[in-house]
């Protein structure tokens, strides 16, 4: 089942739409809509505390600050989840990573964690290997971020193999 996608206003990446925030205008102001179901016309930013800062400072979208602390506040909850998460999975077997190895891999891998500041040509290619074989993905941290959970210098991108923690990483 291919899940919907629309664009992250600040960053450009089109991303599942359930991996973004949504805003809607209410009387010149943007707002948090939490459920993604207000009638009216909708903005997305990604989970990134970096398109949250930028958006924060955009001219044209005016979002209430209660509105992005709250925005910001869930991102960082979701993300310190995901890296104790795989701080804790890192001496098992079941991952692989950096793009040469998860495309070598690419058969068992059930899910895929990029780094928000991987480049373009990487995050462009890697989201299209998603797409085509229906792997599900994470787009999270800082390269830097990665690579001190596995004692690296950085990792662009991980490769999850094992289903149940797969699943358990994305829930």
């Amino acid at each position: 089942m291919i899940k919907p996608q629309r664009m992250c206003i600040v960053c450009r990446k089109s991303i599942d739409k359930d991996k973004l925030f949504r805003m809607v205008e209410n009387e010149g102001n943007y707002i948090f809509d939490e459920k993604q179901t207000m009638q009216s016309r909708g903005i997305y930013v990604c989970e990134s505390l970096n398109c949250l800062e930028k958006l924060s400072k955009h001219k044209k979208y005016k979002v209430l600050m209660k509105d992005l602390a709250e925005i910001a506040s869930r991102a960082k909850k979701r993300e310190n989840k995901l890296m104790n998460s795989l701080k804790m999975m890192k001496n098992s077997k079941t991952m692989t990573f950096g793009m040469e190895l998860v495309q070598e891999n690419i058969a068992k891998v059930n899910l895929i964690i990029l780094a928000k500041d991987c480049n373009k040509k990487n995050t462009d290619k890697i989201l299209s290997i998603c797409k085509e074989r229906n792997i599900r993905y994470i787009i999270t941290a800082s390269k830097k971020e990665l690579g001190e959970v596995f004692s690296k210098e950085e990792i662009n991108v991980l490769g999850v193999m094992d289903k149940k923690s797969a699943q358990g990483l994305l829930d």
